[in-house]
């Protein structure tokens, strides 16, 4: 099935889907379904302005191919040309080219912009705190999650709506990657395999509601883990800009685990994209930090890119949420297409294994950690350590606790808290829930990779092609998905619109009804009543917008419900004008009206 997504609830008018980039669409689904499962819905009033958004997203987005491709018209038109073509026959050609991308309108700027991502959310739901994205390349979600742990440990907010998102799977990215030689030869990523020759790419969008810790126990939120660290480094000088470096991601570990026993990491969650130096590189870092201590086959290695693909500005926070997800049902979850480890996982003094199988996750006297690797083009190093939130932690003893709160969390080297201030909660975690895939449920027993994350993941990458297609697809096909939702019908494509059943002398009626007069003018290619103001300004917003006009009242408002934009008023207002040419009207006060009541009511005002 296709992702339901209802413009209503967001404030999008229907006409204006095709302009908007996929990310920015399923950020708000993510994020509203997030928010409520943290339990921070519409129903509860809390500061809204203490609340900061920030998404890791790279570059600009999938629109940008197909809104720029117009750019590239000369180029046709010069060779068809010298083809021989006719100057006819080549604008009929190029007509035709033109016709298969995305329209251009007044969404088309903002709606291909990563920036916007965080914009829309923060624009929905009324947050006021820092509102931005970060571009890490591969490691963009954890710098995000990064990002917003420092705002909150610094005080500068009380909540953040953090996470990543990446849906640019088009020719153009498998373009990028065949280039520099990292798709597998297979299709098939294989994390820290003998054979790996590349990896798989993926779609996936993430979101994690972040608080305080004391404050989220202090507020009864249910807290499904906690955050004790983020490490951080840059590669600097190395051999090639976008060459990953053992140094560089032995800093970043380092910085994570300055004064904390790595032995009590459990499941390390690595980069493992499956490309044969990255690989390497990535596990030597490891062993150089985790093979200091007097220990072997402790942690458990797994990348959950062999079963969803490298979802780039998405991985890192697949990796979270698969860890979390670890935590909450205590299992150490499976890596696929593993079948001849890496010869350094080989080796008798190694402090990791594969897990190729779901397992029970055992702990001895103290809680289960977790930690998550995550590393970019352009040398970019993030290490993220986790802990089983009070809602899954088992009992610990007096002589284990005071062990645990010995630990002093940092950050690069700074304390950013009190050791009973422990850690930034993670309220929720919502990866699959956008396509409406099942949640995983307390109590189940293990993670098998035939259900659960990879079905999950699987789906997700299904239904999201799907919803390229459906908001790529042009605006009809928008208009279909929302009247189906609705439970309304819009004509096919190819059925006459009212306007042309007019000019054929057929008379089709069309909403709004006629009034009681009967005198009826067809304006705007809608059928309105000459005396009923109320009934024009419905008729004009459905056909600017595109959302049935069964759907819209008087009494929305114009930005928050409908999604109208001042380009969009502008030109309802314009209409309305059009329709009513001796209506003497102050612009201004139109411009700043909040509803379309109040449009109509200043309306009938200079009517009078």
């Amino acid at each position: 099935p296709a992702i339901t997504f209802d413009p209503l609830q967001f404030g999008i008018a229907p006409n204006s889907l095709s302009a908007i980039d996929t990310s920015q669409l399923l950020t708000l689904v993510t994020a509203d379904q997030a928010l409520n499962d943290a339990g921070y819905g519409t129903g509860r009033d809390f500061d809204r302005q203490r609340v900061s958004v920030i998404y890791g997203v790279t570059g600009a987005q999938e629109l940008v191919i197909p809104l720029g491709a117009r750019l590239g018209h000369p180029y046709w038109r010069k060779a068809l040309h010298d083809a021989g073509v006719s100057r006819q026959q080549a604008e009929q050609v190029i007509d035709q080219i033109a016709d298969s991308y995305a329209e251009w309108n007044e969404q088309s700027f903002p709606g291909l912009l990563g920036n916007v991502v965080a914009g829309r959310i923060a624009n929905r739901f009324n947050f006021g705190g820092s509102n931005c994205v970060v571009d890490a390349a591969c490691a963009s979600s954890l710098s995000a999650l990064h990002l917003a742990c420092l705002e909150l440990r610094a005080s500068l907010c009380d909540m953040v709506v953090t996470g990543g998102v990446d849906t640019f799977n088009d020719p153009f990215m498998y373009m990028c990657f065949s280039k520099i030689k990292a798709l597998a030869s297979d299709g098939r990523a294989k994390p820290y395999d003998r054979q790996a020759d590349g990896t798989s790419l993926g779609e996936g969008v993430g979101c994690l509601i972040l608080k305080r810790y004391q404050e989220a126990r202090a507020a009864g939120d249910h807290v499904y883990a906690t955050i004790i660290n983020i490490g951080t480094s840059s590669d600097g000088r190395g051999h090639a800009v976008y060459e990953p470096s053992v140094d560089g991601q032995v800093r970043a570990l380092r910085n994570t685990y300055q004064d904390i026993d790595p032995t009590t990491i459990t499941l390390l969650e690595g980069h493992g994209t499956g490309t044969k130096v990255g690989d390497h590189i990535e596990l030597q870092a490891l062993h150089k930090v985790f093979s200091q201590v007097d220990r072997r086959k402790w942690c458990a290695l797994g990348s959950v890119k062999s079963q969803i693909g490298h979802t780039k500005a998405a991985a890192g926070i697949a990796g979270v949420i698969k860890c979390v997800m670890a935590l909450q049902h205590r299992t150490i979850p499976p890596t696929i297409n593993c079948n001849s480890p890496h010869p350094l996982l080989l080796s008798p003094e190694s402090p990791f294994y594969l897990a190729n199988d779901s397992r029970p996750w055992p702990t001895d006297n103290y809680p289960r950690r977790a930690a998550v690797s995550s590393f970019g083009f352009g040398g970019s190093n993030f290490h993220c350590l986790l802990e089983e939130g009070d809602d899954y932690r088992p009992a610990i003893t007096a002589n284990t606790s005071s062990r645990n709160n010995g630990f002093s969390v940092t950050l690069d080297g700074a304390n950013y808290r009190q050791a009973t201030n422990k850690t930034v909660a993670l309220s929720r975690t919502t990866a699959d829930n956008a396509a409406g895939q099942r949640r995983y449920q307390q109590g189940t027993p293990s993670m098998n990779i035939n259900g659960d994350l990879l079905a999950a993941w699987s789906r997700m990458q299904e239904h999201t092609a799907e919803l390229h297609a459906k908001f790529l697809d042009g605006q009809q096909q928008s208009l279909q998905t929302l009247s189906n939702l609705l439970g309304n019908s819009v004509p096919p494509p190819d059925t006459p619109t009212a306007q042309q059943q007019t000019n054929n002398d057929e008379p089709q009626p069309s909403p709004p009804p006629a009034t009681t007069n009967g005198q009826d003018t067809l304006t705007n290619g809608l059928l309105v009543a000459d005396d009923d103001l109320q009934q024009t300004v419905l008729a004009i917003v459905a056909d600017k917008t595109g959302y049935p006009a069964d759907a819209i009242n008087l009494d929305m408002k114009i930005e928050e419900d409908l999604g109208i934009d001042s380009i969009k008023r502008v030109e309802i207002l314009s209409a309305i004008k059009e329709r009513y040419p001796d209506l003497q009207t102050n612009d201004e006060q139109l411009i700043v009206a909040n509803s379309l009541r109040e449009i109509v009511e200043i309306g009938q005002e200079k009517k009078k």
